[in-house]
Order: structure tokens, then C-alpha cells, then sequence
């Protein structure tokens, strides 16, 4: 059990350190790139990047520290992040809390039943390239509405026509 519980808590560790990394080049050095890594504001498809690109950093020490495990389990991990992140964005925490009970959570699950994913990976290669390089466009070009919304606008709410 121990040997399971350690590397989760490593990673966690240093996908939050990564997570607080990219935050912060994005305030003292705002642009594209560092946009389209770290949140621009506190939306539910924000906080999901804020996990996201964390963990998949983070990816690489966990293989390491556990000398193999499951590569789409990996992959698995960042992908609910993500979903993790996005569902407690609606509750009232704030931003840093959110992306570090996702990355937590997400690590424990890798911990507990993704390291288990067998058989070809490749699925799950594709469906993490598939989000980052929606997480890029999308920063690019944000659609206006939805899960793309800041949790405290107004303008989910409804649209009046005065």
C-alpha cells in the first residue's frame, strides 16, 4: 500500500507546483502561451486547463517513480483532472482550492484504479492530444457561453434585450 500511496502524493505535489508555476509566468509574463496553459479567468473550462496541463507535467514523474504503470492510466489521470476540476468549479471555493482538490483527486484515482488500465493506450494518447489542442483553440478563440463563462457572470444567467 505504501508503495502505491507515496508516488501519487509526489506527483500530486509537483502537478500543484506546476499548477502554481504556470499561474504565475501567467501574471508576471501575460501572452499567448502562457494563456493557453494557465486560466484566464474562473470558468469551468478554465479550471479544467489549470488541472490539466499539471498533471500531464507531473505525468512523467509518476511512470518514473513507479517504475511503469499504466501509460493510458497516465493519460486517464489528466483527462479527470479536467472533468474534476470543471464539476467543483461551481462550488465556493476559491480558484487555487479547485485546481488542487482536482489534482489530489485525480491522483488518487490513478492510485487506486487507473494504474490498472491495460491494453493499448493509443485511445487515450489521442483523447488527451484531442483536449490540449482544444484547450489551445479554445484560449485562442473562446466561444461566449456555457462552461466558457466566468462562474460569476451575469450574462449566464440570461439575456435581456434593453
Amino acid at each position: 500500500m505504501k508503495n502505491r500511496v507515496v508516488p501519487c502524493l509526489l506527483a500530486a505535489a509537483a502537478a500543484c507546483a506546476a499548477a502554481l508555476l504556470l499561474w504565475a509566468l501567467a501574471i508576471r509574463f501575460p501572452g499567448p502561451l502562457t494563456h493557453a496553459l494557465s486560466p484566464v479567468q474562473v470558468s469551468p473550462w478554465e479550471m479544467g486547463k489549470a488541472t490539466f496541463f499539471p498533471l500531464l507535467a507531473a505525468s512523467p514523474l509518476l511512470w518514473r517513480l513507479e517504475r511503469g504503470g499504466s501509460r493510458g492510466g497516465l493519460c486517464l489521470m489528466a483527462l479527470a483532472g479536467a472533468v474534476l476540476a470543471l464539476a467543483l468549479t461551481y462550488a465556493p471555493l476559491p480558484p487555487a482550492a479547485v485546481a488542487a482538490m482536482a489534482i489530489g483527486g485525480a491522483a488518487a484515482l490513478y492510485g487506486l484504479a487507473l494504474r490498472r488500465v491495460s491494453g493499448d493506450g493509443l485511445p487515450w494518447y489521442a483523447l488527451t492530444v484531442a483536449l490540449a489542442v482544444a484547450y489551445i483553440l479554445l484560449t485562442i478563440l473562446p466561444p461566449g457561453g456555457g462552461i466558457f463563462l466566468a462562474r460569476g457572470d451575469v450574462a449566464a444567467l440570461a439575456a435581456i434585450p434593453f
